[in-house]
């Protein structure tokens, strides 16, 4: 199968925010969200001996363009795959795998100013229907 390749979404955000004239207030304040029924691509080799993921290398490419801050970035794999394109305790980050209402509604509402894909986890772990769920140390 084909993947999404986002390093390129990202060098094009980034060469049109700087064509653009666009403020770090701008660019830091908003959210991408990438919609892909095909795996996106988790990792990629920085030239420079190490391996950066997707985020990772936006966040760079940002920074080298003068930028302090990237976008808020939500990668959403509709398909529900196991593709990692950024850690889970990235500030900034959404990752969102498979279909589902609710999560779309906190997103197009903007409930998900800040978040992490941890805090995600935990918000939805807070509905009610979990709440009969208890935690046993053995």
């Amino acid at each position: 199968g084909g993947s999404t390749n986002i390093d390129a979404v990202f060098e094009r955000l980034c060469g049109l925010a700087v064509a653009n004239g666009m403020s770090q207030e701008e660019v830091g304040g908003m959210t991408v969200a990438i919609f892909s029924d095909m795996e996106f691509d988790q990792a990629r080799h920085n030239g420079g001996g190490d391996w950066e993921t997707a985020y990772e290398g936006m966040c760079r490419r940002f920074r080298e363009a003068g930028y302090r801050d990237a976008p808020r970035i939500a990668f959403w794999n509709l398909r529900s795959s196991k593709s990692v394109p950024a850690e889970g305790h990235r500030r900034g980050v959404a990752m969102l795998s498979g279909f589902s209402s609710g999560l779309l509604e906190s997103f197009l509402e903007g409930r998900l100013e800040e978040f992490t894909p941890m805090a995600q986890m935990g918000k939805l772990l807070e509905k009610e229907c979990y709440q009969r769920i208890r935690v046993v140390n053995m």
